[in-house]
């Protein structure tokens, strides 16, 4: 879950490349407006996840209990979320991707 405007998600987008690289699936999803999306990626030029899903009315964010930006979910082919984790930190990486 991330946002245009969220810094510390663009930080972390080098790592999540990395896990798509490894075969994971990454899905970005974010509540803006097509149109800031669109101004978005017409500037951005970094490694950016190939599935980006716009959640305008927040299930999503609702059902994963997302309360900040960004927040990375690690969901097992059964659909259920394995860890989840908020917020990032350069030197450390992923951890969700580190495992317990």
């Amino acid at each position: 879950f991330w946002a245009t405007w969220c810094s510390i998600c663009k930080a972390a987008l080098p790592d999540l490349e990395g896990a798509a690289r490894r075969g994971i699936d990454v899905v970005a999803i974010t509540d803006e407006e097509p149109s800031q999306l669109d101004a978005f990626f017409k500037a951005y030029r970094g490694p950016f996840p190939a599935t980006v899903a716009i959640d305008e009315t927040r299930r999503a964010f609702l059902a994963f209990g997302v309360n900040g930006t960004p927040t990375f979910v690690l969901v097992d082919t059964a659909g259920r979320i394995e860890r989840l984790e908020t917020g990032y930190n350069r030197a450390k990486g992923l951890a969700i991707l580190a495992g317990p």
